[in-house]
Formats: C-alpha cells, sequence, structure tokens
C-alpha cells in the first residue's frame, strides 16, 4: 500500500489512512535503521532535558542549604 501496489482486496481489508499508516512507521525508524544517527540524537536530546531537571534540583538543593546554614547560624 505504502508503494502504491493495487492488490485487489480494498473490501477484504480494512484500509488504514496514509497518516496512520506513516506515524505508525515513524515509530519503528530506529528499529529499521543501521544508522545510529537519529538515535544518537534523540538519545542526547534526552540526555540533555535529564541535565537540565539535574541542574535546577542541584540549584533548589543549594539554596535549601544556604537557607539551612543561616538559620542555625
Amino acid at each position: 500500500m505504502l508503494m502504491g501496489q493495487d492488490l485487489k482486496l480494498d473490501e477484504a481489508y480494512d484500509r488504514p489512512s496514509f497518516d496512520f499508516i506513516v506515524s505508525e512507521y515513524e515509530k519503528a525508524i530506529d528499529a529499521l535503521t543501521i544508522d545510529p544517527t537519529k538515535k544518537m540524537a534523540r538519545r542526547i536530546q534526552t540526555l540533555e532535558v535529564e541535565k537540565n531537571q539535574f541542574e535546577i534540583l542541584a540549584g533548589e538543593i543549594e539554596a535549601l542549604k544556604r537557607k539551612m546554614n543561616k538559620l542555625s547560624i
């Protein structure tokens, strides 16, 4: 169907929309691709988000430590 072949079975099978077929295919691109570029780009993006979250939490911990030190003095 993606290649435009007419299977002459249109009435016998469910015909998902082209957008649905493409969206399902896109879910498997990483598993079907030998080139790791896209997979690595997604991993880098995930790690950057995690790093940003870590930095925010580290800043909040430092602020709480300073606040506790001021209260204990």
